[in-house]
């Protein structure tokens, strides 16, 4: 399992009420200092903050909801996605953006999920990296939450090695 699959994992262990969300940020951070030890769900289990049933029980759940491999659009539609989780509807549509904020510069990057731009933020007058869903992403749900719950995760740690997240919001059309 990869890095950003384990801090999905901790994620998910928040979600399913496993941990507390305010121990989270720090105990990921503190187990980055050493990731390739030991895997996040056993770190956890060491500091106590899973039991082995939960460790378990976690394991198999992120193996349910997140395959290893990509899913293509299709598949993405005809599976169920109703148990992953709850975070879309719930947080998404309650986050507010103000459009004119952030003037996008050039494209920088594009990944799996998201378009990296090099944008100005009004507000601090300075440049960014503005990152937004893909516009073949949008729309689709479980996109659209792995997108959200990247950036919350991201946005509570503190680590040299990750670009911090200031601000979170919906775009117009509705998409993060």
């Amino acid at each position: 399992m990869n890095i950003a699959d384990e801090v999905a994992l901790g994620f998910l262990a928040v979600d399913r009420g496993f941990i507390d969300p305010r121990k989270i940020g720090g105990a990921i951070c503190k187990w980055l200092e050493n990731a390739p030890e030991r895997s996040l769900c056993d770190y956890f289990s060491e500091l106590g903050f899973l039991s082995t049933n939960q460790a378990r029980d976690l394991q198999g759940d992120f193996e349910t909801l997140i395959p290893e491999t990509p899913v293509s659009a299709d598949a993405s539609q005809t599976q169920d996605w109703s148990k992953a989780s709850s975070f879309h509807e719930s947080k998404s549509r309650e986050i507010a953006n103000d459009n004119t904020r952030f003037h996008i510069l050039k494209q920088h990057a594009k990944g799996g999920l998201g378009v990296v731009y090099v944008a100005h933020d009004s507000q601090l007058q300075r440049d960014v990296a503005f990152k937004q869903i893909r516009a073949d992403r949008e729309r689709d749900t479980l996109s659209e939450t792995k997108f959200l719950l990247e950036a919350e995760i991201t946005g509570q740690l503190e680590h040299p090695g990750i670009v911090p997240v200031y601000a979170l919001g919906i775009d117009s059309a509705g998409n993060p």
